[in-house]
This record gives structure tokens, sequence and C-alpha cells, in this order.
């Protein structure tokens, strides 16, 4: 529904930052680590609003999880250039699940 424009990327980011608040950070982090991947941009894509702030949840979701593996795409993303809030959670959550 995200990638089809139906709902916004800040209504989910901040439903999901109350529930793993609340203590289901297991569970956001397991539907983040299916979801994000369909959400990056490709090559040459414009990213989709709001989605720096979601790999901000996805990153402390991670942390608390104790997440570790891979999301395909997100360490191209990562090592892009810039200091976008999207570039530095990218680099962000992809330190944390390597780790």
């Amino acid at each position: 529904m995200v990638r089809g424009g139906q709902v916004k990327l800040n209504r989910i980011t901040g439903i999901l930052d109350e529930v793993m608040e609340a203590g289901a950070h297991a569970e956001v982090w397991t539907a983040l680590a299916q979801a994000v991947p369909l959400l990056l941009p490709g090559p040459g894509e414009k990213a989709r609003v709001g989605l720096g702030e979601l790999l901000k949840v996805a990153a402390r979701a991670a942390v608390r999880a104790g997440a570790r593996g891979d999301i395909p795409g997100l360490a191209e993303l990562a090592a892009r250039k810039g200091s976008s809030l999207l570039i530095h959670e990218a680099r962000r959550l992809s330190e944390v699940i390597s780790a």
C-alpha cells in the first residue's frame, strides 16, 4: 500500500515506533526486515518521503532485538554519498545488523 501511494510512511512509522516502545521491538524488527527491502529506492529512483524516519525506527528495533543479518539494497544505499537523514539512518541500520 505504501508503494502504491495509498498509505504514507510517516503514519506507519509513528505507529511502529509506539508499538516498539510498548515492548514489541522483536515483532517490529521482523516486520521491518521484510518491508524495508521493498521500500528502498532502486538505482536512479527517488526515495519515498519518510523513509529516513522509518529506517531510524528499524535501527532502534534492530538494536533492541539484537538483530543481525542482511537487508537487500541497504548496503548500496548506505554507501551513497551525502549526509541526509535517509543516508545517515541507512548507514546506522547497516552497522547495527552487520555488527
